[in-house]
C-alpha cells in the first residue's frame, strides 16, 4: 500500500478554532529503517494546522510500514519425464508469474526429496520438489511439485555387433578366434541416455535362446563353401533392463580342395604262376586338409576282371588291358573336394 495514500494513513480530522473556520493543514515526513528489510520503516508524520490569524498547532502521527503478505507465483504441473530430462527445466517447469507487493525480484529456490521407485531402478524414482518464493522481508510462499522420473529409452548401439567370416587355414585358431569375437561382443559398442557405458550389462546368447554362446560343431552342406556357422544374439542392458538386440554370424568358409599325396606309383604285376589271376595291394594314399579337425580312415576292396586283347599263343606275352577301380566311400566327402 502507499503510504502517501490518506485513505489508508489517515487525514485530520475535528478541526475547530474559536475564531477561525478557514484552516491550513500540512504535513511532514521523516522514515526511519525498520528491522528487517528495506521495505518496512516507520514514518513521522508532523501534522501542521494554521488558522486564519496564522497561529499553529502541530501533532505527530507515527505509520508503521510492514510487509506481511506472501509472495503469489504458479506452481508448475506435476509432470512425468524421462531420466535424461530430469536436469532440465523447459522440460520440468518452473514457478511463473511470481508477483510480490513490495520486492520486485523475489526469490525462488526449490529443494527435492527423491522418492526410489518400485522397480529397484537407480535411474527410476520420484522428485518431490518443493518450490519457495522468499520475498525481501521473509514471507515465504511454498508449495510441493511432483515429477514422476522413467526411463524409456533403451540402449543405443555406437558401433554395431559385425559378422565374422573366416577363411579356415592350417595355422587357424578357429576357437580362439569365437572365443575372442563373443569376448569382444562382435566388435559392438553402446551408450544410453542414462546409465553410464561401464555399467552397461553385455551377452552374446545363441540365436533367440538365453543359452550362452558356444563355439560351433562342424556342419558340411550349409552352403557350398560353408564348413562352419554359428548366428548369436548380441544383447545390451542398462540399469532399468531396457535392452537393445543385434543378431550377427560366426562363419567359417573352405574353398581349397583336400590334396592327395603319396599316391602308389604306376607298375606293372605278373599274374600267378598259370593263372589268370593277380592279387595286388594298391597301398595307401594320404589326404590332407586345411579345414580338418580330425582323420579317418576307411578300408575299401574291389574285385574287377583282367581282360587281354591277346590271340592264340599270345598268353604271357600281350598285357592286359588298363583296369579300373570306382572306390566308392561310405563317409562324407569333405565340401570342397574333387
Amino acid at each position: 500500500d502507499d503510504p502517501m495514500n490518506l485513505t489508508i494513513t489517515g487525514n485530520v480530522s475535528g478541526l475547530a478554532d474559536n475564531c477561525s473556520s478557514f484552516f491550513e493543514v500540512n504535513f511532514s515526513d521523516t522514515e526511519e529503517a525498520g528491522n528487517n528489510c528495506t521495505e518496512e520503516y516507520i514514518i513521522r508524520r508532523q501534522w501542521e494546522v494554521r488558522d486564519a490569524c496564522n497561529r499553529l498547532t502541530s501533532k505527530l502521527q507515527i505509520i508503521t510500514v510492514v510487509d506481511d503478505m506472501l509472495p503469489t507465483y504458479t506452481l508448475p504441473d506435476d509432470v512425468t519425464v524421462d531420466c535424461s530430462e530430469v536436469g532440465d527445466f523447459n522440460v520440468t517447469g518452473e514457478p511463473t508469474n511470481v508477483i510480490d507487493n513490495c520486492d520486485m525480484t523475489p526469490t525462488v529456490t526449490y529443494s527435492d526429496l527423491i522418492i526410489p521407485a518400485a522397480s529397484g531402478c537407480d535411474n527410476e524414482y520420484t522428485i518431490q520438489r518443493t518450490w519457495r518464493v522468499q520475498d525481501n522481508c521473509g514471507n515465504i510462499s511454498g508449495a510441493d511439485q511432483i515429477i514422476t522420473v522413467e526411463d524409456t529409452q533403451d540402449p543405443v548401439f555406437a558401433d554395431l555387433p559385425t559378422h565374422l567370416t573366416i577363411q579356415c587355414t592350417d595355422t587357424s585358431d578357429l576357437p580362439q578366434l569365437f572365443a575372442d569375437w563373443v569376448a569382444s561382443y562382435a566388435g559392438a559398442t553402446a551408450e544410453d541416455n542414462c546409465t553410464l557405458e561401464e555399467d552397461l550389462v553385455w551377452a552374446v546368447y545363441e540365436a533367440g535362446t538365453t543359452i550362452p554362446a558356444t563355439y560351433p560343431m562342424l556342419q558340411c552342406g550349409i552352403r557350398e563353401d560353408t564348413i562352419m556357422q554359428k548366428w548369436v544374439d548380441v544383447v545390451v542392458t542398462d540399469e532399468c533392463g531396457r535392452t537393445n538386440l543385434r543378431q550377427v554370424a560366426f562363419t567359417v568358409i573352405d574353398r581349397d580342395a583336400p590334396e592327395i599325396s603319396d599316391c602308389p606309383e604306376s607298375r606293372t604285376v605278373a599274374t600267378d604262376a598259370g593263372q589268370c589271376v593277380a592279387t595286388v595291394s594298391l597301398g595307401t594314399a594320404s589326404i590332407t586338409d586345411a579345414c580338418s579337425e580330425g582323420s579317418g580312415s576307411e578300408s575299401v576292396m574291389q574285385t574287377q576282371p583282367i581282360t587281354s586283347m591277346a590271340g592264340p599263343g599270345q598268353l604271357g606275352d600281350v598285357p592286359v588291358n588298363p583296369i579300373t577301380f570306382n572306390l566308392m566311400l561310405a563317409g562324407p566327402l569333405p565340401v570342397v573336394a574333387t
